[in-house]
């Protein structure tokens, strides 16, 4: 447990040193991080994972930074989104 405790100090003070870091930077961003605590062991939990996902379809999208299909599509990007 102490180990585990020592190791945690270590994360939390890296993670404050980067976080200062990031405060100095022209641009800042709000990060929220969730921690949780499994349930389960993960030797009891039986999952897997397929070796291969099937390819993603992109009929019918449209790129945000195409200003003509943007228009075409009757489309804009939100205030909030342009970076004030």
């Amino acid at each position: 447990m102490v180990k585990r405790s020592k190791s945690l100090k270590k994360y939390f003070g890296i993670l404050l040193c980067l976080l200062s870091w990031s405060a100095a930077a022209e641009r800042q961003f709000d990060v929220e991080v969730i921690v949780f605590k499994r349930n389960l062991s993960p030797e009891v939990v039986k999952e897997s994972w397929p070796e291969q996902t099937p390819a993603v379809d992109f009929a019918g999208s449209v790129s945000a930074s195409n200003s003509a299909s943007m228009l075409i599509n009757d489309l804009q990007v939100l205030p909030e989104a342009l970076g004030n």
